[in-house]
Protein backbone atom coordinates (compact mmCIF):
# COMPACT_ATOMS: atom_id res chain seq x y z
CA UNK A 1 0.00 0.00 0.00
CA UNK A 2 1.45 3.32 -0.96
CA UNK A 3 0.99 6.47 1.00
CA UNK A 4 0.38 9.69 -0.67
CA UNK A 5 2.07 12.93 0.25
CA UNK A 6 -1.13 14.24 1.84
CA UNK A 7 -1.29 11.16 4.09
CA UNK A 8 2.32 11.72 5.16
CA UNK A 9 1.68 15.36 5.98
CA UNK A 10 -1.29 14.35 8.15
CA UNK A 11 0.87 11.88 10.06
CA UNK A 12 3.53 14.52 10.77
CA UNK A 13 1.09 17.07 12.14
CA UNK A 14 0.43 17.05 15.89
CA UNK A 15 -3.04 17.32 17.16
CA UNK A 16 -3.93 20.83 18.43
CA UNK A 17 -5.28 19.26 21.64
CA UNK A 18 -1.88 17.71 22.35
CA UNK A 19 -0.17 21.14 22.11
CA UNK A 20 -2.80 22.71 24.36
CA UNK A 21 -2.44 20.04 27.06
CA UNK A 22 1.32 20.63 27.20
CA UNK A 23 0.69 24.34 27.76
CA UNK A 24 -1.81 23.54 30.50
CA UNK A 25 0.80 21.50 32.34
CA UNK A 26 3.27 24.36 32.12
CA UNK A 27 0.73 26.84 33.51
CA UNK A 28 -0.22 24.39 36.28
CA UNK A 29 3.43 23.95 37.26
CA UNK A 30 4.05 27.71 37.27
CA UNK A 31 0.95 28.30 39.43
CA UNK A 32 2.07 25.56 41.83
CA UNK A 33 5.57 27.06 42.13
CA UNK A 34 4.11 30.54 42.72
CA UNK A 35 1.84 29.20 45.47
CA UNK A 36 4.79 27.42 47.13
CA UNK A 37 6.91 30.58 47.04
CA UNK A 38 4.02 32.56 48.54
CA UNK A 39 3.54 30.04 51.35
CA UNK A 40 7.24 30.06 52.20
CA UNK A 41 7.23 33.87 52.32
CA UNK A 42 4.08 33.88 54.48
CA UNK A 43 5.56 31.34 56.91
CA UNK A 44 8.73 33.42 57.19
CA UNK A 45 6.76 36.60 57.81
CA UNK A 46 4.60 34.91 60.46
CA UNK A 47 7.75 33.69 62.24
CA UNK A 48 9.23 37.20 62.16
CA UNK A 49 6.04 38.76 63.53
CA UNK A 50 5.88 36.24 66.39
CA UNK A 51 9.57 36.75 67.22
CA UNK A 52 9.12 40.54 67.28
CA UNK A 53 5.94 40.36 69.32
CA UNK A 54 7.37 38.09 71.98
CA UNK A 55 10.65 40.04 72.08
CA UNK A 56 8.66 43.19 72.91
CA UNK A 57 6.67 41.47 75.66
CA UNK A 58 9.74 39.78 77.14
CA UNK A 59 11.64 43.09 77.05
CA UNK A 60 8.83 44.78 78.99
CA UNK A 61 8.76 41.91 81.50
CA UNK A 62 12.54 42.16 81.84
CA UNK A 63 12.19 45.88 82.48
CA UNK A 64 9.57 45.18 85.17
CA UNK A 65 11.88 42.60 86.77
CA UNK A 66 14.67 45.18 86.82
CA UNK A 67 12.35 47.80 88.35
CA UNK A 68 11.15 45.37 91.04
CA UNK A 69 14.75 44.93 92.15
CA UNK A 70 15.83 48.58 91.84
CA UNK A 71 13.23 50.69 93.63
CA UNK A 72 11.00 51.12 90.57
CA UNK A 73 13.73 53.03 88.76
CA UNK A 74 14.60 52.57 85.09
CA UNK A 75 18.20 51.84 84.15
CA UNK A 76 20.22 54.50 82.35
CA UNK A 77 20.73 52.20 79.37
CA UNK A 78 20.20 48.58 78.33
CA UNK A 79 23.44 47.14 79.79
CA UNK A 80 22.13 46.44 83.33
CA UNK A 81 19.22 44.52 81.82
CA UNK A 82 21.63 41.86 80.53
CA UNK A 83 22.39 40.82 84.13
CA UNK A 84 18.68 40.45 84.91
CA UNK A 85 18.14 38.54 81.68
CA UNK A 86 20.87 36.11 82.80
CA UNK A 87 19.20 35.72 86.22
CA UNK A 88 15.90 34.82 84.58
CA UNK A 89 17.69 32.50 82.20
CA UNK A 90 19.43 30.68 85.08
CA UNK A 91 16.06 30.31 86.82
CA UNK A 92 14.97 28.23 83.84
CA UNK A 93 12.43 30.72 82.55
CA UNK A 94 12.01 29.33 79.05
CA UNK A 95 11.16 32.73 77.59
CA UNK A 96 14.65 34.00 78.37
CA UNK A 97 16.39 31.27 76.41
CA UNK A 98 16.05 33.78 73.58
CA UNK A 99 19.42 35.58 73.74
CA UNK A 100 19.49 39.13 75.08
CA UNK A 101 21.59 40.27 72.12
CA UNK A 102 18.93 38.93 69.74
CA UNK A 103 16.21 40.83 71.64
CA UNK A 104 18.26 44.02 71.37
CA UNK A 105 18.37 43.61 67.59
CA UNK A 106 14.57 43.75 67.52
CA UNK A 107 13.58 46.21 70.25
CA UNK A 108 14.69 49.51 71.66
CA UNK A 109 14.05 51.13 75.01
CA UNK A 110 13.39 54.71 76.00
CA UNK A 111 15.12 55.07 79.36
CA UNK A 112 14.69 58.86 79.49
CA UNK A 113 11.02 58.66 80.45
CA UNK A 114 10.02 59.62 83.98
CA UNK A 115 8.61 56.68 85.97
CA UNK A 116 6.29 59.01 87.91
CA UNK A 117 4.87 60.23 84.59
CA UNK A 118 4.29 56.61 83.53
CA UNK A 119 2.59 55.90 86.85
CA UNK A 120 0.33 58.94 86.36
CA UNK A 121 -0.54 57.79 82.83
CA UNK A 122 -1.40 54.38 84.29
CA UNK A 123 -3.85 56.00 86.71
CA UNK A 124 -5.35 58.09 83.90
CA UNK A 125 -6.11 55.09 81.70
CA UNK A 126 -2.87 53.61 80.45
CA UNK A 127 0.64 54.42 79.34
CA UNK A 128 0.73 56.23 76.03
CA UNK A 129 4.52 56.59 75.77
CA UNK A 130 6.32 53.63 74.15
CA UNK A 131 9.06 52.65 76.58
CA UNK A 132 9.69 49.43 74.64
CA UNK A 133 9.15 49.40 70.90
CA UNK A 134 10.29 47.62 67.79
CA UNK A 135 13.28 49.08 66.03
CA UNK A 136 11.46 48.78 62.71
CA UNK A 137 8.62 50.87 64.09
CA UNK A 138 5.60 48.61 63.59
CA UNK A 139 3.23 48.92 66.56
CA UNK A 140 1.32 45.66 66.07
CA UNK A 141 0.79 43.11 68.83
CA UNK A 142 -0.59 39.78 67.73
CA UNK A 143 0.15 37.17 70.39
CA UNK A 144 1.69 38.63 73.52
CA UNK A 145 0.35 41.56 75.51
CA UNK A 146 1.63 44.99 74.44
CA UNK A 147 4.62 46.28 76.43
CA UNK A 148 2.70 49.32 77.70
CA UNK A 149 0.04 47.02 79.14
CA UNK A 150 2.70 45.00 80.97
CA UNK A 151 4.26 48.17 82.37
CA UNK A 152 0.84 49.62 83.28
CA UNK A 153 -0.10 46.44 85.14
CA UNK A 154 3.11 46.58 87.15
CA UNK A 155 3.05 50.31 87.87
CA UNK A 156 -0.63 50.18 88.81
CA UNK A 157 0.01 47.26 91.18
CA UNK A 158 3.18 48.80 92.64
CA UNK A 159 1.31 52.06 93.23
CA UNK A 160 -1.28 50.32 95.41
CA UNK A 161 -0.33 50.93 99.00
CA UNK A 162 -2.46 48.08 100.25
CA UNK A 163 -4.27 50.50 102.54
CA UNK A 164 -7.99 49.90 102.51
CA UNK A 165 -9.54 52.93 104.14
CA UNK A 166 -11.98 50.81 106.07
CA UNK A 167 -10.33 51.32 109.46
CA UNK A 168 -8.91 47.80 109.92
Amino acid sequence: MSTTSSDQSLENKESPNKKRSGGRWLVAILVFVAICIGLVWLAGRATTIMRQDYAMAWSAELLVFYMQNNGDELPEDFRPLAKYHDILRKNKDARYKYPFSAMLKLVEYDFDVDVDQLRQETVEGGITHDVVKLKEGTPKHWFAPPPNEILSDYLGASDDSGDDSNGE
